[in-house]
């Protein structure tokens, strides 16, 4: 029986695609790339490479492409997150599914980025947790320490996410993993279904429709 939803950030509770698009090239025009990414789809092929042949390909090279990404975007965040958009077909089914399930969020985004963004949009208060990339661990073991602040096993979670990472960390933790794919995903679904994703779906209503026939 499942008791608890564990729902990604962005590409899932936001639409933050075309942000993380705009950041990627202010960032490559400040270190001289060849080019920059054309638009969200070449983005989403670019972000299932290593960070080092993302960079490689626009002709950028600095030590720590990870972490110069990382860095960047985060500042980027800071600056424009007033501009990142809800995902609005997703607040019917968190009230909803608020009053039969726990539900918690992990990211790997910030906390500041995170908790603000969702307060702004009416939804923070749906969540009894948030884990983002200040917390230790990988995605898989934030998961698994979300389920332990919860009180909840792993096969009485379902985790909701948007990309290849996503399918691999539920699987890590052994908690059935639930993809939404659309325009807002940061991955191609063809990147996604190499990875056998236990269920994949297109929009947000969908997942009330998982949880039943759980």
């Amino acid at each position: 029986m499942i008791k608890a939803v564990i729902f990604d950030f962005d590409g899932v509770l936001v639409d933050s695609l075309p942000l993380a698009v705009d950041a990627n090239n202010a960032l490559f025009k400040k270190l001289g790339a060849i080019k920059t990414c054309k638009d969200k789809d070449e983005f989403r092929t670019n972000f299932s490479m290593s960070f080092d042949e993302h960079f490689a390909k626009y002709g950028v090279v600095v030590e720590n492409p990870a972490k110069n990404f990382g860095d960047f975007y985060y500042n980027y965040l800071l600056n424009n997150k007033h501009k990142m958009k809800p995902n609005s077909a997703m607040h019917p089914v968190l009230k909803e599914l608020s009053q039969k399930y726990k539900l918690a969020v992990v990211s790997s985004s910030w906390y500041g980025v995170v908790h603000t963004t969702l307060k702004d949009h009416g939804i923070l208060d749906y969540f009894e947790s948030i884990s983002t990339i200040e917390n230790p661990g990988s995605k898989g073991e934030r998961l698994l320490q979300t389920l332990k602040l919860l009180g909840i096993e792993p096969h009485e979670a379902i985790y909701v996410g948007d990309m290849v990472h996503d399918v691999v960390s539920g699987r890590q933790a052994q908690i059935k993993t639930t993809i939404i794919h659309n325009k807002m995903s940061w991955n191609h679904k063809k990147d996604i279904l190499k990875e056998d994703p236990e269920i994949i779906i297109e929009h947000p209503e969908q997942l009330l429709e998982v949880l039943e026939n759980d």
